[in-house]
């Protein structure tokens, strides 16, 4: 089956989004996934030095980033961001040159203090009074989050 590229995005080379073929052999309702109910969420994005970073926020309460591991983007949170929503403000975002994060410049070798330093702006931005925040990562994420942080007001 030939998926298409893009999800609506016009950075991909589309205006509106495809919709998925459905396969003659798929026995079930199409889409072969459960469908989750909407929870009530902001898409926004952060230039840094590089690149543009999508993120997504939803909820109320203590800020929770929750960086996505390997080559995931925001959405692989979607589930446990919507039932954790109403006891914490959850930053989901897609990290730099993957999914709806765009770099503004060539490809260039990406660094766990790079996506580290990125993390740490996207929590400026979310906590402008410097409450801390707490971070959910797996994978290459937990190496992000274990990275020594740069210098920050809130220490």
């Amino acid at each position: 089956m030939n998926l298409p590229l893009s999800d609506g995005h016009p950075a991909y080379g589309a205006e509106s989004p495809r919709a998925l073929p459905q396969p003659l052999s798929w026995p079930g309702p199409w889409p072969p996934f459960r469908c989750l109910p909407p929870t009530r969420r902001a898409a926004w994005v952060l230039t840094v030095d590089g690149a543009t970073l999508h993120h997504e926020v939803r909820g109320e309460g203590p800020l929770l980033v929750m960086m996505p591991g390997g080559s995931a983007d925001a959405r692989i949170h979607d589930a446990i961001a919507a039932d954790l929503a109403d006891r914490w403000t959850v930053a989901t975002f897609d990290p730099r040159g993957y999914s709806r994060s765009l770099l503004d410049g060539p490809v260039t070798d990406q660094s766990p203090a790079t996506h580290a330093d990125d993390v740490v702006r996207l929590i400026d931005l979310l906590s402008p009074d410097g409450a801390p925040a707490a971070l959910l990562g797996s994978s290459s994420s937990a190496v992000v989050a274990l990275e020594p942080w740069p210098a920050t007001p809130a220490g």
